[in-house]
């Protein structure tokens, strides 16, 4: 029960962030969410990623010893016949499992 309160905390913050009609959050499955940000610059999309990070840590939510916090990946495509979806999926994901292999709380971008 307490794993889904944080988890419904975790979404507003992530709902929260999305400003523009085009952004999209959803939950991705497990504990992983997905924002979908449409005709958004690289910078633009860090932006938001850092103040996930940040609100996130604000809600200042124990777990054990420490704070919840949240690591993210941040992707950016321009599709195309050479990019996909699914690429786009795959380069989110990558910098995510970086983010969190260098220590979580963090945001990481697609290299």
């Amino acid at each position: 029960m307490a794993g889904d309160e944080v988890l419904k905390q975790v979404a507003h913050v992530i709902q929260s962030s999305c400003n523009r009609s085009t952004d999209l959050a959803a939950r991705y499955g497990g504990e992983e969410f997905v924002v979908v940000m449409v005709d958004a610059s690289l910078v633009l999309t860090g932006t938001v990623a850092e103040r996930l990070v940040q609100s996130v840590r604000e809600l200042s939510i124990p777990h054990g010893s420490e704070r919840v916090t949240i690591s993210v990946g941040v992707a950016t495509t321009v599709p195309n016949e050479s990019h996909t979806p699914h690429d786009l999926i795959n380069a989110a994901d990558l910098a995510l499992f970086r983010a969190k292999s260098e220590g979580r709380d963090r945001v990481v971008y697609q290299e």
